[in-house]
Parts: structure tokens; C-alpha cells; sequence
């Protein structure tokens, strides 16, 4: 009988080597005919003799089974190997097809969340003036829900932005363990009574790069879908720890790169994840929660954010065994950033201001702002005008006020051109959007306002700029 799994050969070692004696034997009864036929007397063939062929025939035999069965289970190591690869290979290439797929709807998703952020910035700022005017209490709440909606808004364009690997950062040198045990009460909260919260954290965990409230934002997200896994309540592990990856979880983990980790994993005992939608749980927009409960972005959220932090998301589930959520972030020597508490100072000024956007409401609502609090504001549609006027301008011009990515040229680029001319002009960018075109990280923080900005912010930034501390404070 054959293995079970392995193809049926036509014929066997076994076959082969009957075969070979059968022949063998049939030549030598032949041969020892034709032999006595041929020379009679002079030649004797004895009993010994022929049993001498026989045996060797026979010993011939044996060597041919042998040789044959090892030639014919190289063949099937050899086709074994050839399923693996072949499987893994098929493997692979549905992981290939799953990133391209997440990666053109995340293009398409950061395209959209920046358009739609310069919406939400002219929204917000017009919000922001109207109040000033409006005396009835009638206008003044509808003021409140439109400016309740343009928050809700922002949420989902930063949820958006998280997917498409796109949304501004704020990177530090951080330890999550700090940042779990400071969102673990509105985790509590969130979970509700019938959720047990357990943390296990490894007092010598390392630090990581990493934006505190994106980690906040993966918590938050992890506990939401387990808490709807577990209706019935359970209980939410946040366990973490150090890992040296190796080739082997290398090759297990998807996008996952070996060296020092630092591990983040978030276990529930709730229902699990059947298989057939497993591979499909971070596509944006996909949920099996009821119209109205869910948006289908929480764990899209979550997959952004990990790979935007140069790490990567494993995922453990089966139907009733509940759900393991392990994330592994680049482990670094850099020392814990002092966190450093945004004051916002709004405050009037007269210097004059270029403001340079591709989008013209952004334009009009920013200088409207501007002209409020005192500023002249100057405005160009897009860096050749900005070049233009700053070149045919006499006055002075105090501070650029630019967006990061523009059509044909950058914030920076700009501002290096136009310094060319005003070598004594400072630089304040606007983004909601981080783009591979300008890196994030070479922007100085204190010198970048993220859309949408409120006007208190846009403000405060603006004078922080303006009026720098003096060296060594």
C-alpha cells in the first residue's frame, strides 16, 4: 500500500528487483543452453555453477531493490518539499496581494482625510469668528453642533489618516508600560463592570519611538473590539515584554524585522475570529457589528499605526478561544523625553504674515483669523505666487505661513527659496497629512501647527514662533 498523502508510483522497488531476477534467471537457463548446444563435450556446466548465478542473480536483486527505494524516497522528500514551497510560496503571495490592496486604499483613504482636514480647518475657524458675533442663544448652539460635528469629523479623518500611515506624529522615546497604566482607568470604564482589566507588565521593559497618544489609540481600539467579543463579560490581559526576534518569528509574523522588540500583547477571552473573515478583520470599513455600531476602522486604525511606527501586528484567534493580539515595536537606547505640557497663549500681534495653501477656503478663513487678531496677512494660492509676492513685495514680511505639501514644491523648499530674498523671515508650516515627501521628523514640532487647527491654537503658534524664549531658557 501507498502513504497515505503521497502520489501512487506505477510501479515499485520491489516490482523492479522480481523483475530483474525473473530475467536474469530465464538468461542464464538460456545462455546455459546455447552453451552446451555450442560446445558439447569440452564444456561442462555443473549444479554448483548455476547455483553460483543464482545466488548472484538473486544478490543482484537486492542491491537493485535497495538502490531503487532510496532513489524513490528522494523523490518523494523531494516532491514533499516541493508541496511546501509551493504552499508558502501561495502563502505569500496572498500577503503580497492583502498589502497592495491596504496600500492603495490607504492612498486613497490619506487623500481623502487631507482634503477633507482643509474643510474642517475653514470650519473650525469660521466657528471659532461667528461666536464673537453671535449674541442669541439660538446661533450660539448651533454654533456648538456644528463645531460638535467638526470634532467628530476630525476623529474619524485622524482614524483615517492612522490607517493610510499618513497622520502627523509626535515621536518620543517613551516606555509603554507608563502609558498603559495611565490609560488603564479609562479602559475600566470602557470595558464596564462585567470585564476584568489585568496587567501584566515587565518592570525592565525597553522604550520604544513612538507617539503616546497613537499608543493610546491602539489600547483603546483593542479594548473596544474585545469588549463586543465578550457580551457576556471575561476578562482583557495587556501583557508586555522584551523579545529578541529571531529568523523563525521572522518568518511567522508578517512585515516583522529580527532584532531587539518590544512586545505589546492584548488577549481576551471573548469569541474569537472564525477563520473565513480572519484575513479580512483590518480592511477599512470592514465590520460584523450591526449598521450604526461600528465604522470598520478600529483595527484598520490599529494596523496603521503599527506599521507607521515600524513595527508589526500578529494575530491568534479561534472560534471560543478568545483573541490574541500581539504588536512588536523597534526597541531603542534613546532616554525617556521629558514631556513637555502645550500652554496655549492666543495673542493679538501687527507683523505681517504670507500665508501660502493650495486650497482657497484654507486661504481666506486663515487670513480672516489673521486680520482679526491685528497681522496683515498676505495670500498666495500655491508656491509660484508665493515666490511672486514675496519678490514684488517692499515691506517686510515677518513670518512664512505655509503648508507642509503642496503641489510642485514643499513648504520647505519654499521657505529656502524665499529666504533666499528675507533671509530674516521665520516659518511656521500647517499639515494634516504626513507624506513621504517631507519626513515629519525633519520638521522641527514647535515650528508646525497640524490641521485642523482651532484658532487658539493656529494663535499660540503664531506667537511661539514670533517671540522665541531666549537662548538657554
Amino acid at each position: 500500500m501507498s502513504e497515505p498523502g503521497k502520489p501512487k508510483i506505477g510501479i515499485t522497488p520491489t516490482q523492479v528487483a522480481l523483475l530483474y531476477v525473473f530475467l536474469s534467471l530465464i538468461w542464464v537457463v538460456v545462455s546455459s543452453e546455447l552453451v552446451l548446444r555450442e560446445f558439447q563435450h569440452p564444456v561442462t556446466i555443473t549444479t554448483l555453477e548455476i547455483i553460483k548465478g543464482v545466488t548472484f542473480v538473486i544478490a543482484t536483486g537486492g542491491l537493485i531493490f535497495v538502490i531503487c527505494r532510496r532513489a524513490l524516497d528522494r523523490i518523494m522528500r523531494q516532491k514533499e518539499r516541493l508541496r511546501e514551497s509551493e504552499k508558502e510560496r501561495h502563502e505569500l503571495h496572498a500577503q503580497l496581494i492583502q498589502a497592495q490592496k491596504l496600500e492603495g486604499i490607504g492612498r486613497l483613504a490619506g487623500g481623502v482625510a487631507h482634503d477633507f482636514n482643509n474643510i474642517l480647518t475653514v470650519i473650525l475657524s469660521s466657528c471659532h469668528l461667528l461666536r464673537r458675533d453671535v449674541n442669541s442663544n439660538g446661533g450660539e448652539s448651533r454654533l456648538q453642533m456644528i463645531e460638535t460635528a467638526a470634532d467628530r469629523a476630525v476623529s474619524l479623518t485622524r482614524q483615517l489618516l492612522a490607517f493610510s500611515r499618513h497622520q502627523v506624529l509626535e515621536v518620543q522615546s517613551l516606555n509603554p508600560n507608563a502609558v498603559i497604566e495611565e490609560t488603564a482607568r479609562l479602559l475600566e470604564r470602557l470595558l464596564g463592570e462585567d470585564i476584568t482589566l489585568v496587567l501584566t507588565l515587565d518592570p525592565a521593559l525597553g522604550n520604544v519611538l513612538a507617539d503616546p497618544s497613537q499608543i493610546t489609540q491602539i489600547l483603546m481600539n483593542l479594548a473596544v473590539n474585545a469588549r463586543d467579543a465578550m457580551p457576556k463579560g471575561g476578562t482583557l490581559e495587556i501583557h508586555t515584554e522584551n523579545l529578541d526576534a529571531d529568523d523563525g518569528l521572522v518568518g511567522r509574523v508578517p512585515q516583522l524585522t529580527s532584532g531587539r522588540k518590544v512586545v505589546l500583547t492584548v488577549r481576551d477571552t471573548g469569541e474569537g475570529i472564525p477563520e473565513a473573515i480572519r484575513d479580512k478583520i483590518f480592511e477599512p470599513f470592514f465590520t460584523t457589528k450591526p449598521v450604526g455600531k461600528g465604522t470598520g476602522l478600529g483595527l484598520s486604525t490599529v494596523h496603521g499605526i503599527v506599521e507607521q511606527s515600524g513595527g508589526a501586528i500578529d494575530l491568534r484567534s479561534a472560534p471560543g478561544q478568545g483573541t490574541t493580539f500581539r504588536i512588536y515595536l523597534p526597541r531603542t537606547d534613546a532616554p525617556l523625553a521629558a514631556i513637555e505640557r502645550a500652554v496655549l497663549v492666543p495673542g493679538r500681534g501687527s507683523e505681517t504674515i504670507l500665508v501660502v495653501d493650495d486650497d482657497e477656503l484654507v486661504l481666506r478663513a486663515v487670513s480672516a483669523y489673521l486680520s482679526d487678531l491685528g497681522y496683515r496677512a498676505l495670500t498666495a494660492q500655491g508656491p509660484a505666487l508665493a515666490l511672486e509676492l514675496s519678490r514684488v513685495h517692499d515691506a517686510r514680511i515677518d513670518l512664512l505661513l505655509t503648508d507642509l505639501v503642496m503641489p510642485h514644491m514643499t513648504g520647505p523648499e519654499l521657505r529656502r527659496e524665499i529666504e533666499n530674498g528675507r533671509p530674516l523671515i521665520r516659518t511656521l508650516y500647517m499639515t494634516g497629512y504626513a507624506s513621504d515627501r517631507v519626513p515629519i521628523t525633519d520638521i522641527d514640532p514647535r515650528h508646525l501647527v497640524r490641521k485642523p487647527f482651532t484658532a487658539e491654537h493656529l494663535a499660540a503658534s503664531l506667537r511661539h514662533v514670533l517671540d522665541p524664549p531666549p537662548a538657554g531658557s
